[in-house]
């Protein structure tokens, strides 16, 4: 089946989000990729093999595939997934506006792989209300890292690259909590004695 990118022509616009079913066989041919890490910045054929990237071809050059789906991708780019580090989702309360469902399928209709939830406390919540759909939840939980942010404060901070090295270690891992430093993992410890473990002083 080919399928033009806005789904024109007749055909069915691709899926959004992953569906049951055997891994997908597919070619994404003529798009612009981009990976800056590999540093990668091309015109290419995109093939994918049972649901994992197989080759990059010049553009036309990708070997067929029996069954595969095939996108035209001439003026569109193929980029790495996004992870946003900064996501409130409106529950509770304001589920009118979103809630877990419409604002995770809405980010992996966007292209993102994984986002990070600025709520502790609803980490638990979300894990069981979105393992139905297959959504991993991992909670990262870290002091200060060193950006703009804390600039000013004159406190230990982790290198962005190591914490950002640490969160997708525990996510390959398939770990509930990553605790990226001291600070956290004395936190952590410090739940399971009660208040007087973590606020000392005021016992």
């Amino acid at each position: 089946m080919t399928v033009e990118a806005n789904g024109s022509e007749g055909g069915e616009a691709p899926k959004l989000l992953g569906r049951p079913g055997a891994a997908a066989n597919l070619i994404i041919r003529g798009a612009r990729l981009l990976d800056p890490r590999a540093g990668l910045d091309a015109t290419r054929d995109l093939v994918v093999r049972d649901g994992e990237i197989a080759e990059l071809a010049e553009p036309g050059g990708a070997p067929e595939m029996e069954d595969a789906e095939v996108v035209e991708g001439e003026g569109l780019l193929a980029v790495p997934a996004f992870v946003d580090p900064h996501v409130h989702l409106r529950v509770p309360g304001q589920e009118h506006k979103e809630d877990l469902e419409t604002g995770t399928r809405s980010a992996a209709a966007g292209g993102y792989c994984a986002a990070k939830s600025a709520e502790w406390a609803l980490t638990n919540s979300i894990r069981q209300e979105l393992a139905s759909q297959g959504t991993q939840v991992t909670a990262l939980h870290v002091a200060y890292i060193d950006t703009d942010l804390v600039r000013g404060l004159d406190v230990p901070k982790l290198d962005p690259a190591v914490v950002a090295a640490t969160a997708l270690d525990g996510l390959e891992a398939g770990e509930l909590e990553v605790l990226a430093d001291d600070t956290t993992r004395n936190v952590r410890a410090g739940l399971a004695g009660g208040v007087a473990a973590l606020y000392p002083q005021f016992t």
